[in-house]
């Protein structure tokens, strides 16, 4: 076992960032790219830095860490990258899932008045998210007697998330997925809701939800927004098991309204067979289990549906 001071000179001097050709974090450092010459990474000097590297010193790490970062003040937010990339790599060094809180660390660094500023971005990013209560989805909700809100379809998704994370093909971050679900439409509150078989609305969605993407994010004080509009790449790239699991209950959920009301969103689309098959094909690679569930759906309901 290794403590946080070994962790921190192991990593400067063994961790590459990308972007700085390929200098090390200690080279960094030496090169005053922090612009302060009191700054140690390796945590040397800082108070709890001889505890032991474990799950149960994370308060003693995230006080070492906010300690540290206060003398970088001019440089701090290009300084949390790097104490992010030292956090995976403390992990994998120790061989235990450590989570710091990031609010708990920038609230110990920061000063009454960045404090106070950073709870009005927050309460104003929560108003703003009000907002997409008022941005309505083309499914309607199982009775069938309206069509769904962005804000009912995310609380949805993140119910389902917990419910049937037994069915996801690997293990996720359960907490990751459901805060991915909350937000993953939060840019539709600019960019609206584009219907999944709008073709034309496809052509310019990405570029849309982008700008939105950058202004409702970056409301938010700047690693908070940071990391939720990050949340948000990753969704739309689909690549890690979190996103797949996410994208396939994004899917799935829909597929269980028309289900409960006749297809009757899909009818008044005229949406075809072979397009709802096409678009659900991605929840297989999230679930096979929830595939085939639904898959069964589109199936035992494809009289209602348009052939051509």
């Amino acid at each position: 076992m290794v403590t946080i001071k070994e962790s921190g000179e192991r990593f400067a001097k063994e961790y590459s960032i990308r972007g700085t050709s390929k200098r090390t974090v200690q080279e960094l450092f030496i090169a005053n790219e922090f612009r302060d010459e009191e700054a140690e990474f390796a945590f040397c000097g800082q108070k709890g830095s001889e505890e032991f590297l474990c799950k149960e010193n994370v308060n003693v790490l995230e006080k070492v860490m906010a300690s540290s970062l206060r003398k970088l003040h001019k440089s701090r937010n290009k300084a949390m990258h790097i104490y992010r990339e030292y956090l995976r790599y403390a992990c994998d060094l120790s061989g235990e899932d450590i989570n710091v809180n990031w609010n708990r660390i920038e609230a110990m660094i920061s000063t009454p008045d960045e404090s106070s500023d950073r709870l009005e971005r927050q309460i104003n990013f929560i108003l703003e998210a009000d907002r997409i209560k008022s941005i309505f989805r083309q499914t309607y909700i199982a009775s069938g007697e309206r069509k769904e809100n962005d804000a009912e379809h995310s609380w949805h998704l993140a119910l389902m998330a917990y419910l049937l994370k037994e069915y996801a093909n690997a293990d996720v971050n359960l907490e990751k997925v459901m805060l991915m679900v909350l937000i993953h439409d939060m840019v539709e509150i600019d960019a609206g809701d584009t219907y999944a078989y709008d073709e034309e609305g496809y052509i310019t969605k990405a570029a849309r939800e982008r700008a939105a993407a950058d202004r409702i994010f970056g409301i938010l004080p700047e690693n908070q927004g940071e990391y939720l509009k990050g949340l948000w790449e990753e969704f739309e790239l689909g690549q890690s098991m979190e996103a797949k699991y996410a994208n396939s209950l994004d899917r799935m959920q829909p597929m269980l309204l028309n289900g409960a009301t006749q297809c009757k969103s899909w009818e008044e689309h005229e949406v075809t067979y072979d397009k709802v098959c096409k678009r659900f094909s991605l929840v297989k690679d999230g679930s096979e289990v929830l595939w085939a569930r639904g898959q069964r759906i589109i199936d035992e309901n494809r009289a209602k549906l348009s052939d051509t």
